[in-house]
């Protein structure tokens, strides 16, 4: 074979390479060991905003980090990732000892219900008993840390941005359980 000015060059063919099984394969390992790496990235980038809260700072694999205590022991607003989804969550959970304590909170904000949810519209609230003592109260929106890193600051901000109508919404009656 001859190069452009004409002198001989070599002529390189692949004779042996990953098949398409196996590239596809590379590419799936690659992608499952890559969440939680993008997960915690996703909280990182979070956490580094301006318009962003104060929060615990996440641990790699964590799908929720804590954004604010409250003043009820066990309620927390925790902040949820997922690889298309993300939302806000309030946690309620009660040690052995605590549990009556926990479904009472849980129960009270859940006769409040209509309520809470009117001033989410058109968000929709998602209210699960997880295990015993164990509840949470979430929104979720679409995007999340499988999101091109480009679109990360749009998600995020509206991410706040729902954290803080669900904080605002369910602040008075927190306090008032708080108080009793």
């Amino acid at each position: 074979m001859k190069g452009s000015d004409g002198t001989a060059t070599h002529l390189l063919t692949r004779i042996l390479g990953p098949s398409n099984l196996i590239r596809s394969a590379e590419s799936e390992r690659r992608s499952l060991m890559d969440h939680s790496d993008l997960r915690l990235a996703f909280f990182e980038h979070l956490g580094s905003q301006s318009y962003a809260p104060v929060m615990v700072p996440a641990t790699k694999g964590s799908a929720s980090v804590v954004h604010r205590l409250t003043r009820l022991p066990g309620v927390t607003y925790n902040f949820l990732v997922e690889p298309y989804e993300c939302g806000a969550e309030i946690r309620i959970i009660g040690t052995r000892e605590r549990r009556n304590e926990a479904n009472r909170i849980f129960q009270a904000l859940l006769a409040r219900r209509g309520e809470l949810e009117a001033g989410l519209v058109p968000d929709v609230l998602l209210w699960e008993s997880l295990s015993p003592g164990n509840f949470r109260i979430a929104v979720m929106m679409p995007g999340g840390y499988a999101s091109p890193d480009g679109e990360w600051d749009e998600i995020q901000l509206q991410l706040v941005e729902l954290m803080r109508r669900m904080r605002m919404n369910f602040k008075k009656h927190l306090h008032s359980l708080a108080d009793h």
